[in-house]
């Protein structure tokens, strides 16, 4: 029976992804805005978080509120990725992904899953990069060791949680249309 369960989780999984990959081949515009987006927010986020650790010790509170700059703003370019899956302009009215899925064979469950995966892929790979420069910046500032690690590694925790919260904030996929009037 759990085996049963669990290759229907994974057919209604297939379904959102291969929908998403037409989706995506339908609307290129919205995510390539996205993208662009994204990546200008993320970038000027990765300058806020490229900070050696070393500078830490002369302004603590001046250079807490520089990081946590690097911090929102990278988190905001990562919803701007996200919205692209969340929600859809359909009549010139912003409408949540989940109305459109509806009729199809998934729970919002399942459908959370797989934006939930993307999130992860893309927050992943932005705390890499993060993390590399931030890294080679204590490197070369002479700077480097277990706090410039911890302070990177934190750093990108804290990009992934602020993005969790920005995308799935407690009132759901469904009401991010509502926050949107545009």
């Amino acid at each position: 029976m759990d085996k049963m369960k669990k290759e229907k989780e994974r057919f209604a999984v297939d379904k959102i992804q291969k929908f998403d990959e037409s989706y995506r081949n339908v609307c290129r515009d919205a995510f390539l805005y996205g993208k662009v987006s994204a990546s200008v927010l993320c970038g000027i986020g990765m300058v806020f978080l490229m900070v050696p650790v070393e500078v830490l010790k002369y302004d603590p509170i001046g250079m807490a509120g520089f990081l946590f700059t690097g911090c929102i703003v990278s988190a905001l370019g990562i919803w701007q990725y996200m919205m692209a899956y969340l929600v859809v302009r359909q009549d010139g009215k912003m409408m949540p992904l989940s109305e459109i899925l509806k009729y199809m064979p998934v729970t919002k469950a399942q459908l959370r899953k797989v934006r939930l995966g993307y999130l992860n892929r893309f927050c992943l790979r932005l705390g890499a990069v993060t993390f590399a420069l931030q890294q080679l910046t204590s490197f070369l500032g002479r700077s480097f060791g277990w706090k410039s690690v911890c302070i990177a590694v934190c750093q990108s925790a804290a990009v992934w949680l602020l993005s969790l919260l920005l995308v799935y904030w407690k009132y759901g996929m469904d009401r991010i249309a509502r926050w949107r009037h545009v």
